[in-house]
């Protein structure tokens, strides 16, 4: 759809894979004990530790630079385990203890210009992929359906509706996609490059 009636523009390989699985792993909980988030980084390697206490489970993804772009690489588990020397022995033996890791190599878009027509519009990766560097993928496509929702309620007509739609969300996307492309490395002053700009962007608002 978007090809046809938006934009031509190609998937972007960010020249890297990520190898994900969610483990049953007691032990990945002493990693993450206080319920948060946890990246860990070495050179161009990162690791995403995501718990997910309400399943018991925990997300566990080692992202690393590759230079195969195919969609589906096929990766064993001792190519994954060998670039992990450096990390935390815990880390080691949860990444061991991975039955089957999902391969994927990572892609984004670039921005494009318009999301919609006068009666069709794109919305989440459709109109706006980005790297997963942020974990912000799925969070803007949820944000975009409720605000396309209370663009539908109060517009006048659907494209009068489309065109807030995009005013509203693309300023944002836009931004996000900016950020996620900047992978967290040993020299970054943090992991989180979105919380500190959009949290200067609210006081901002605020401040008039």
């Amino acid at each position: 759809m978007r090809s046809k009636l938006f934009s031509d523009t190609k998937p972007v390989y960010s020249g890297t894979h990520a190898y994900r699985a969610v483990v049953n792993d007691k032990e990945a909980f002493e990693l993450v004990p206080d319920n948060t988030f946890k990246v860990f980084v070495d050179g161009g390697i990162q690791i995403y530790i995501l718990p997910l206490h309400h399943r018991k489970q925990v997300s566990f993804d080692v992202t690393l630079q590759s230079q195969d772009p195919s969609w589906r690489p096929i990766v064993e588990k001792k190519d994954i385990l060998k670039h992990l020397k450096n990390f935390d022995p815990k880390i080691q033996k949860i990444a061991e203890n991975v039955e089957e890791y999902t391969c994927r190599s990572i892609h984004d878009i670039d921005s494009i210009e318009r999301w919609h027509t006068n009666c069709i519009t794109l919305l989440g990766d459709a109109a706006h992929a980005m790297l997963h560097h942020t974990g912000q993928g799925a969070n803007n496509a949820i944000q975009d359906a409720g605000v396309l929702a209370e663009a539908l309620r109060e517009a006048d007509s659907i494209p009068e509706a489309l065109q807030n739609f995009q005013s509203r969300r693309k300023p944002i996307t836009d931004k996000y996609q900016e950020l996620s492309r900047q992978e967290p490395s040993l020299e970054s002053e943090t992991a989180f490059p979105e919380k500190d700009h959009f949290e200067k962007a609210e006081a901002d608002r605020l401040n008039g």
